[in-house]
Order: structure tokens, then sequence, then C-alpha cells
């Protein structure tokens, strides 16, 4: 398992990134604008951070898919 790593994710054309580390059972997702830390689960660290950038590019967007 890798202790950090990069995720992006596309959406309307446009791509976003960000890094991911993990440290002692918590995967830290750190964009441009906020970092963001969730408990390692069932997914891999690189496909938990992919749905945690996700989740931010929504918010960010207003939250639309």
């Amino acid at each position: 398992m890798a202790n950090t790593g990069e995720v992006t994710v596309e959406r309307d054309g446009r791509r976003y990134g960000a890094t991911y580390t993990v440290r002692d059972g918590m995967l830290h997702v750190k964009t441009h604008t906020e970092t963001r830390s969730v408990e390692l689960g069932n997914q891999t660290p690189e496909e938990l951070a992919s749905n945690v950038l996700n989740e931010v590019v929504n918010a960010q967007a207003g939250g639309t898919p």
C-alpha cells in the first residue's frame, strides 16, 4: 500500500488534482483549497482519495454532480 499519491478527476472538461497521504489509519487528501481527512475503509487509498476529491469538486460547484 502506498503512503502517498496523487489523484485527478475530470469535470466539465476541466481536470482537478489532489495529493493524498495515509497515516495512522487515516487518509488525508489535500487540494489547492482545503485538506480533508477520512478513515480508511474497504476501498484502496487511491479510490477513496478520488471519491474525496469528487466531493470537494462537487462542493465548489454548488453541490451538483
